[in-house]
């Protein structure tokens, strides 16, 4: 009889990352032969939040709003049409999480991969059901988890957290900054492991044409707040050059913003020549498609932490491509950016990321045959 498999992440989310790491969870464990599918739970305040389609902050624009609208659609259509999900829950109560999942009859219950074990405010706080209570009647695993952040845990939090680790059956995470919290919480250094979207083929989809209009340089900035104003900076430096500027996720002053759907996002990096961004997801679908990416860290949270960017990059050999602008002297960051930048765009430095990902792809394909193999076990 094929194995049930109920996957424990952030569903809603006004990310393109949360979506495709999602897709990319259900999709591996369904090539295992396991019939997988995303657990549909949400906290109230976040189902209202992006069920209605607030895409950005209060304090955006008018503009950009009617600019973003269609991407939230396009994600919500995404998550819709792509996405094998369980039924629907909105609770703030773990108790009925834990009990909803129970009535779905996994298997096993698989928590990541995204920041679900960062405890920065009440929805992930311990006890969450992203660290898969000990109520819960399956075998539990975690694939990738992220505590991305600094959040310290409290003594209670602590011994509840510990508890619940203690009965997994397997545990990988996806960076640094997780293993480190993780083994002060319980004794153990679990296994790294890379996301999931690098070991996933995602289909090719028509692109906006504009990107096929001109044989101009192209250059992307996809960024989230706080931005500190970086790529506004680097598109006034740019913009007086010999190049195309688009922008996705967030509108930048001088750019052409592109409002592209998930599916796009995973494929439209091919287009450009060069990408800012201070995304984590930014980084891996811009070295998927061959392209160059500078991984950025504009978070303050960072000053005194690995940000999974710089984690990220340094894992697979690129560290040069990573720039702090947290506790460094913006001007003199940004000019060393833009001469490496040019670099990049004039031919001077090349990048092959191929042997990289290949690598970065078996690490997840031999970890989840680990994860297969342990739900299989009678």
């Amino acid at each position: 009889m094929t194995k049930k498999i109920g996957i424990v992440t952030v569903l809603r989310s006004y990310n393109y990352g949360a979506r495709l790491q999602g897709y990319a969870m259900c999709m591996l464990f369904q090539d295992m032969g396991f019939d997988a599918e995303l657990v549909n739970l949400s906290y109230p305040k976040r189902y209202v939040k992006y069920c209605v389609g607030r895409v950005i902050s209060p304090s955006a624009s008018f503009k950009e709003w009617l600019l973003k609208y269609p991407v939230s659609a396009r994600m919500m259509r995404f998550t819709r049409q792509k996405i094998k999900k369980s039924p629907l829950l909105v609770t703030g109560s773990t108790n009925k999480m834990v009990q909803f999942v129970n009535k779905q009859h996994y298997d096993a219950v698989v928590c990541g991969s995204d920041e679900i074990w960062r405890s920065t405010n009440r929805e992930f706080a311990p006890p969450s059901i992203y660290f898969l209570p000990p109520e819960i009647q399956a075998k539990r695993l975690a694939f990738a988890p992220s505590a991305n952040g600094t959040h310290i845990f409290s003594e209670k939090e602590r011994e509840w957290v510990n508890n619940s680790l203690s009965g997994f059956s397997d545990i990988c995470v996806r960076d640094t900054m997780t293993q480190r919290k993780i083994e002060d919480l319980t004794g153990i250094s679990y296994r790294m492991v890379f996301d999931p979207t690098l070991a996933v083929d995602f289909p090719e989809t028509a692109l906006p044409k504009c990107l096929d209009k001109s044989k101009k340089k192209k250059i992307c900035f996809i960024f989230g707040r706080p931005d500190n104003g970086l790529p506004r900076h680097l598109a006034e430096q740019l913009q007086h050059e010999d190049y195309e500027l688009y922008s996705i996720f967030t509108c930048v002053r001088g750019t052409k913003f592109l409002p592209v759907s998930p599916e796009q996002f995973a494929c439209v990096f091919q287009k450009f020549d060069l990408v800012f961004t201070n995304f984590f997801h930014g980084v891996i679908f811009s070295l998927k498609n061959g392209t160059p990416a500078f991984g950025i860290d504009t978070f303050e949270k960072y000053t005194d932490a690995k940000s999974k960017v710089e984690d990220l990059l340094e894992r697979l050999g690129f560290s040069d491509l990573f720039y702090s602008f947290v506790g460094t002297s913006p001007e003199a960051a940004e000019q060393d950016l833009i001469k490496a930048a040019k670099e990049i765009l004039s031919g001077q430095k090349k990048y092959d990321f191929s042997q990289s990902l290949a690598a970065a792809r078996t690490a997840v394909e031999d970890n989840m045959k680990i994860a297969g193999t342990i739900i299989n076990e009678d």
